[in-house]
């Protein structure tokens, strides 16, 4: 039987034939040559269906890569284990700010006071922890 990296790149040059990227880790295709010109498209309508047409064949290329990957029967019908995704999508919003020190923190730090980490129950001395 097919191994999944054998079969993962049978999906990707399926993909190259047809020049689309297709990450099967996060079940995404996507055209990376494809631009809609300012002026193609003289109504709305043709926008639309050209949208749905390139939607259709970016589908019809993850259905594809899938059918390529090696299944194994289960109780439910065949499956399969996709493969890690190759590409890294942008988080949704923005890492969080770091919080300032309270006021507590502050004064514990000019005395050099052990600061309590209340969520892991551990002191920080210096440079060691020490198990409370």
């Amino acid at each position: 039987p097919p191994t999944l990296a054998a079969a993962a790149m049978a999906a990707e040059e399926a993909a190259a034939a047809t020049n689309f990227e297709v990450d099967l880790g996060h079940l995404l295709a996507y055209d990376p040559s494809h631009h809609l010109a300012a002026g193609a498209a003289s109504s709305r309508a043709e926008l639309r269906d050209e949208c749905l047409r390139k939607a259709t064949e970016l589908a019809q290329a993850v259905a594809n890569a899938l059918f390529s990957l090696p299944a194994t029967e289960g109780r439910d019908g065949p499956l399969v284990r996709l493969p890690p995704p190759t590409n890294r999508l942008p988080r949704e919003k923005h890492l969080p700010r770091p919080k300032p020190p309270t006021k507590w923190e502050q004064f514990a730090k000019s005395k050099g006071e052990p600061v309590i980490l209340a969520g892991f129950m551990s002191v920080f001395i210096g440079s060691a922890f020490a198990w409370v």
